[in-house]
Protein backbone atom coordinates (compact mmCIF):
# COMPACT_ATOMS: atom_id res chain seq x y z
CA UNK A 1 0.00 0.00 0.00
CA UNK A 2 2.81 2.44 0.70
CA UNK A 3 4.17 1.28 -2.36
CA UNK A 4 1.08 2.14 -4.14
CA UNK A 5 0.59 5.65 -2.28
CA UNK A 6 4.51 6.71 -3.00
CA UNK A 7 4.10 6.49 -6.74
CA UNK A 8 0.26 7.42 -7.22
CA UNK A 9 2.05 11.25 -5.57
CA UNK A 10 5.04 10.41 -8.04
CA UNK A 11 2.44 10.74 -11.20
CA UNK A 12 0.83 14.01 -9.72
CA UNK A 13 4.02 15.62 -8.80
CA UNK A 14 4.80 15.50 -12.41
CA UNK A 15 7.81 17.12 -13.74
CA UNK A 16 8.97 16.30 -17.23
CA UNK A 17 7.51 14.13 -20.18
CA UNK A 18 9.87 11.46 -21.69
CA UNK A 19 9.05 9.73 -25.36
CA UNK A 20 10.61 6.34 -26.07
CA UNK A 21 10.98 4.53 -28.96
CA UNK A 22 10.74 0.52 -28.91
CA UNK A 23 11.20 -2.39 -30.96
CA UNK A 24 8.73 -5.13 -31.11
CA UNK A 25 9.99 -8.51 -30.48
CA UNK A 26 7.88 -11.04 -31.41
CA UNK A 27 9.11 -14.48 -31.77
CA UNK A 28 5.91 -16.73 -32.11
CA UNK A 29 7.83 -20.04 -31.92
CA UNK A 30 8.84 -19.79 -28.10
CA UNK A 31 5.71 -17.32 -27.51
CA UNK A 32 8.44 -14.55 -26.47
CA UNK A 33 6.92 -10.93 -26.86
CA UNK A 34 8.97 -8.03 -25.65
CA UNK A 35 9.35 -4.44 -26.54
CA UNK A 36 13.17 -3.19 -25.87
CA UNK A 37 14.45 0.09 -26.37
CA UNK A 38 17.59 -0.87 -28.78
CA UNK A 39 19.67 0.07 -24.78
CA UNK A 40 19.24 -1.31 -22.04
CA UNK A 41 15.70 -1.90 -21.21
CA UNK A 42 13.14 -4.74 -22.14
CA UNK A 43 9.62 -4.64 -21.13
CA UNK A 44 8.48 -8.34 -21.09
CA UNK A 45 6.16 -8.12 -18.11
CA UNK A 46 2.18 -9.10 -19.43
CA UNK A 47 1.11 -6.81 -16.96
CA UNK A 48 2.86 -3.63 -18.62
CA UNK A 49 2.16 -4.82 -21.52
CA UNK A 50 -1.49 -4.94 -21.03
CA UNK A 51 -1.76 -1.42 -19.87
CA UNK A 52 0.46 -0.14 -22.89
CA UNK A 53 -2.10 -2.43 -25.21
CA UNK A 54 -4.95 -0.23 -22.87
CA UNK A 55 -3.52 3.01 -23.91
CA UNK A 56 -3.06 2.23 -27.14
CA UNK A 57 -6.72 0.93 -27.60
CA UNK A 58 -8.25 4.39 -25.80
CA UNK A 59 -5.87 6.60 -28.14
CA UNK A 60 -7.54 4.23 -30.87
CA UNK A 61 -4.08 2.50 -32.22
CA UNK A 62 -3.63 -0.72 -33.16
CA UNK A 63 -3.56 -3.41 -30.59
CA UNK A 64 -0.19 -3.78 -29.65
CA UNK A 65 -0.22 -7.34 -29.98
CA UNK A 66 -1.09 -7.45 -33.54
CA UNK A 67 1.79 -5.45 -34.25
CA UNK A 68 4.55 -7.97 -36.02
CA UNK A 69 8.09 -8.51 -35.02
CA UNK A 70 10.46 -5.08 -35.78
CA UNK A 71 7.95 -2.83 -35.82
CA UNK A 72 8.50 0.33 -33.72
CA UNK A 73 6.31 2.44 -31.40
CA UNK A 74 6.92 5.58 -29.17
CA UNK A 75 5.77 5.41 -24.95
CA UNK A 76 5.42 8.62 -23.96
CA UNK A 77 6.10 8.90 -19.92
CA UNK A 78 5.62 11.25 -17.35
CA UNK A 79 8.66 11.50 -15.12
CA UNK A 80 7.79 12.67 -11.50
CA UNK A 81 9.23 14.06 -8.26
CA UNK A 82 10.80 10.58 -7.83
CA UNK A 83 12.42 10.52 -11.26
CA UNK A 84 10.52 7.54 -11.87
CA UNK A 85 8.70 7.01 -14.85
CA UNK A 86 5.14 6.04 -15.47
CA UNK A 87 2.76 5.82 -18.42
CA UNK A 88 0.76 8.91 -19.38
Amino acid sequence: MTENTTLYFNSIYHKENLKKEYLIQRYDTNKVFQLYDKKDEIIVSKRELDKIDLIRKMGNLKSLYELQNNDTIIINYGIGFLKTKYFK
